[in-house]
């Protein structure tokens, strides 16, 4: 909270991570403007912060999220899709990779790393304080078959899957732990 100036959150979940760190704890945390995805590892000076993601709620939109690849010295990780969902008529949230040099726009990376939906009602779906969250994995990406990296796209559909929004998940970051 203090190095990335969220200001103060509060957790929404956690998940435990122990093909990154015997003792690793992802945390999804929020106030008001701001949801964080971030980590923490008990070490031999206490809990040491691992990395975090915040994402700016602050202005208004429909889907505000972020993405974040975590992985252990190459060989394990996790790559974990996150956010806020400030429209109430968003029933299904389907996430999607796309290169960004694709000339059409559209053309979705679906073989290698797939394509990832959660309904309202999902586990991934979490309500705090009045406001709906979604955290989940998707398949580890392996970085080096994208050197201009991906674009992670989020699409909000209401019940009767009417897309009401399209949002490009802009925050990302890439942790490598040795």
């Amino acid at each position: 909270e203090e190095r990335t100036g969220t200001g103060r959150t509060a957790v929404v979940c956690r998940d435990w991570v122990p093909e990154i760190y015997k003792t690793g704890l992802v945390y999804l945390t929020e106030n008001e403007n701001v949801t964080m995805l971030s980590a923490v590892r008990l070490s031999f000076y206490g809990w040491t912060e691992l990395y975090g993601v915040p994402v700016d709620c602050g202005a208004e939109g429909p889907i505000h999220g972020g993405w974040w690849s975590f992985v252990r010295m190459e060989k394990a990780g996790r790559f974990y899709v996150f956010g806020r969902v400030d429209d109430p008529e968003i029933a299904w949230l389907e996430v999607y990779f796309m290169r960004p040099d694709d000339p059409r726009g559209e053309e979705r990376i679906g073989r290698a790393h797939g394509n990832y939906g959660i309904h309202r009602g999902d586990s991934g779906w979490m309500e705090k304080d009045g406001r709906l969250y979604f955290l989940f994995e998707a398949n580890l990406v392996d970085w080096s078959e994208y050197p201009t990296g991906l674009r992670v796209v989020a699409v909000g559909y209401d019940e009767d899957r009417n897309v009401v929004a399209r949002t490009d998940l802009e925050q990302g970051g890439v942790s490598v732990a040795q």
